[in-house]
């Protein structure tokens, strides 16, 4: 992809995701930069990675399944670009295999579901849950209690939440992040006695 179809995309990705809090376009900007690091350590095709990080999310804040409608958007908007269909395709499957209805069959694929894993771990991926969890009107023992608890929707980082990585590169630093996240859970537990 060219430099100008890059800033294309991140304009575009910037305006669909303005107002969608933890989901907005600076979770966009992190799984994107995650992207880049996972998919250049496992020799990934980092153009597709760059389309299908910047636009992974754009129909999250529209009714239905956010990953088949992504796709959907991902062909209209890089059609538009002139890019060739093939390359679209592995875009969408990307898009579409983020949310873990579909299975990634690519690497690309891959990578991208690792990133958008990563994400809700570690500091950022407590700082995302407060962010909810105040967004309910929570108590910071109420939201502690949810993360000892099993995940649930919007929560889907718990003490029990298991997780899947298809990457090397990406369970090394789920696992990384995963300690913090429950390394400062369990302080704050202490704290709360």
């Amino acid at each position: 992809m060219r430099e100008d179809q890059v800033r294309a995309l991140e304009g575009f990705a910037r305006r669909e995701l303005r107002v969608w809090g933890p989901y907005g376009y600076s979770h966009v900007r992190r799984v994107l930069r995650l992207c880049l690091l996972i998919g250049g350590e496992e020799g990934a095709d980092l153009d597709v990675l760059r389309a299908a990080a910047l636009l992974h999310d754009v129909a999250k804040p529209r009714e239905g399944e956010h990953g088949a409608l992504g796709a959907e958007v991902a062909s209209r908007v890089l059609g538009e670009m002139g890019l060739g269909g093939e390359f679209i395709d592995r875009v969408g499957h990307a898009i579409r295999a983020h949310t873990r209805r579909v299975e990634p069959e690519t690497l690309e694929a891959r990578v991208l579901r690792d990133a958008d894993t990563i994400d809700k771990w570690g500091a950022v991926g407590v700082a995302r849950f407060f962010f909810k969890a105040l967004r309910l009107d929570m108590g910071v023992e109420e939201a502690l209690e949810v993360f000892r608890g099993e995940p649930r929707a919007p929560f889907y980082v718990s003490r029990g939440a298991g997780f899947r990585t298809y990457t090397e590169t990406g369970r090394r630093i789920v696992e990384e992040r995963r300690g913090f996240t429950l390394r400062f859970f369990e302080q704050l537990g202490r704290e709360l006695v």
